[in-house]
C-alpha cells in the first residue's frame, strides 16, 4: 500500500495493515517462550533477526501487511514494525507504530519503531536492529506520531 507522508495517510495504512490474525501461527509457536519466563517483547524481538532489512523500491514508501514481508522476507521500518506489532496483538500485548525521526550516524533519517506493552511492561523496539529497550525511549528516536490500531488488553498499563 503506497503511504503519503501525511498523518490521515499513515493512520489509515496502520489501521489495515496491522493484522494479528495473519501471524497467529507463528505467535502460536512463539508462545512456549512466554511460558517459560521471556517476556513478549522479547521474544518478538529475538524472532525478528530472521528477516532483513530490504528498502522500498522505486523511491515509494510503501508499507506491507504482514504476510507480504514474511514472504519477501523482510522490509523496511514500517513494515517489519507492522511485523511486531500484529506479533504482539496475536500474543496478547498491545502497542503503537510510531513514526518519526531517528539521529544516526549518517544524520536524521525518518524512522518507524514499535512502543508496546507486554508481560514485562513498557518497551520500544526497533524492528530494523531487533534491539528492545525498556527503559524508556532511546533519546535518538523522535517521535512524530503514534498509531495505536487496536488497544488490546495491557493498553491501560502505564508508560515506563
Amino acid at each position: 500500500m503506497a503511504v503519503a507522508a501525511t498523518e490521515a495517510s499513515q493512520r489509515r495504512a496502520a489501521a489495515a495493515l496491522v493484522r494479528s490474525a495473519d501471524v497467529a501461527t507463528i505467535a502460536g509457536m512463539l508462545a512456549p517462550w512466554v511460558w517459560v519466563g521471556a517476556a513478549e517483547g522479547d521474544v518478538i524481538a529475538d524472532w525478528l533477526r530472521r528477516l532483513r532489512y530490504l528498502p522500498d523500491l522505486r523511491n515509494r514508501d510503501v508499507w506491507q501487511a504482514p504476510l507480504a514481508t514474511l514472504w519477501r522476507g523482510g522490509g523496511d521500518c514500517e513494515d517489519l514494525s507492522i511485523v511486531a506489532l500484529s506479533l504482539l496483538g496475536a500474543m496478547g500485548g498491545s502497542g503503537a507504530l510510531v513514526v518519526g525521526l531517528m539521529f544516526a550516524r549518517m544524520g536524521t533519517i525518518g524512522h518507524a519503531w514499535v512502543e508496546g506493552w507486554d508481560s514485562a511492561g513498557w518497551f520500544h523496539l526497533d524492528a530494523t536492529t531487533s534491539a528492545l529497550t525498556r527503559f524508556g525511549r532511546p533519546p535518538a528516536y523522535v517521535p512524530y506520531a503514534m498509531y495505536m490500531p487496536s488497544p488490546g488488553p495491557m493498553a491501560t498499563r502505564p508508560w515506563a
